[in-house]
């Protein structure tokens, strides 16, 4: 088990692996992006689904942007990320899951996952968007901390100030 999997919620661990994404990733990345459905590609969209953001994702070493991805049974279930944002002093988040893995606590691990680099990088807080429907992933911020500051169309906008 690495060090991220203590993130983990009990019912995860042993079928999920958290670790950052490498070079190896590309194909299951792309399968990954094949796999989500509707209404996870309307909720969940910080780029296009394609090969060429999926290579972004696996081969970019960018040290300002944080990167994990969760595998069951050697295929990508879940990715989140925070990076530079030039509209707010704090990192943009983004998390996704497959649809077969939702409902299962993994976007808290994920979450979990990036609040806790976060801190460790002593960065003032995390900032996310969120359709304002999407009422599970609402309350799953808000029970991380986020709280809504304002409002972008028909999205929350939610920081995290640490």
């Amino acid at each position: 088990m690495n060090d991220l999997s203590r993130f983990l919620p009990d019912n995860l661990k042993g079928s999920v692996l958290l670790r950052n994404p490498c070079a190896e990733d590309v194909e299951a990345m792309v399968r990954y992006f094949e796999s989500l459905g509707d209404v996870s590609r309307k909720y969940f969209h910080p780029h296009p689904f394609d090969r060429e953001h999926a290579e972004r994702i696996c081969l970019d070493n960018d040290t300002d942007t944080f990167k994990v991805v969760a595998e069951s049974d050697g295929e990508i279930v879940g990715y989140a990320w925070f990076g530079p944002s030039d509209k707010s002093p704090y990192p943009m988040v983004g998390i996704g899951v497959s649809d077969r893995f939702q409902g299962r606590r993994l976007g808290g691990a994920l979450m979990d996952v990036l609040v806790h680099e976060a801190r460790q990088r002593g960065l003032p807080g995390l900032r996310l968007t969120v359709y304002k429907e999407n009422e599970r992933a609402v309350r799953l911020y808000a029970s991380r901390g986020f709280r809504i500051v304002g409002e972008h169309g028909e999205q929350h906008v939610m920081d995290l100030v640490f």
